[in-house]
């Protein structure tokens, strides 16, 4: 699943990006799509990340209150679903769509897809993808500064792969 991952996201032939938001700006204009990236305040029972697509732009939410990083996985995970192309269920009957998008006509919705779990095949690729979209960020030569934490730990995780 990992090399079938990194054979997916290299065929997209992305930019260097230094971090998730860019990252996903990048993706949307490869697809030539609109993506809000938007935080909202989840309750513990709805999925701490959304992928939502209309036929006019894609959004994705994510936990507001959530760590910094945990954010940008989450972000990662939702652009993992869209550049696998997953389906999802139908937004119509969603309460979590009508809770977070109250004003959205669900007839306009095309997808859905929640992060809640990782059972499913698709919930794993999206995991897979965001591990290696995150990766392939850390790697980049920009991603930090070596002489800072970050940089020190982007230069441990490089020579422990």
């Amino acid at each position: 699943m990992r090399r079938a991952a990194k054979r997916k996201l290299e065929s997209l032939h992305m930019p260097p990006c230094r971090d998730v938001v860019e990252f996903a700006e990048a993706l949307s204009a490869k697809r030539g799509i609109p993506l809000h990236v938007l935080p909202v305040t989840i309750r513990p029972s709805d999925p701490c990340g959304l992928w939502l697509s209309t036929p006019e732009a894609d959004f994705i939410t994510y936990e507001a209150v959530a760590s910094r990083p945990h954010q940008h996985h989450i972000i990662a995970h939702e652009l993992g679903h869209m550049i696998y192309g997953h389906r999802g269920v139908s937004a119509a009957s969603s309460v979590t769509t009508q809770l977070l998008f109250p004003d959205l006509d669900p007839s306009l919705v095309q997808d859905l897809l929640g992060r809640s779990g990782y059972t499913e095949r698709q919930e794993q690729e999206a995991e897979m993808m965001a591990t290696i979209i995150q990766d392939r960020l850390r790697e980049a030569p920009e991603a930090a500064d070596p002489a800072s934490a970050d940089g020190i730990l982007d230069r441990i995780r490089r020579s422990l792969s």
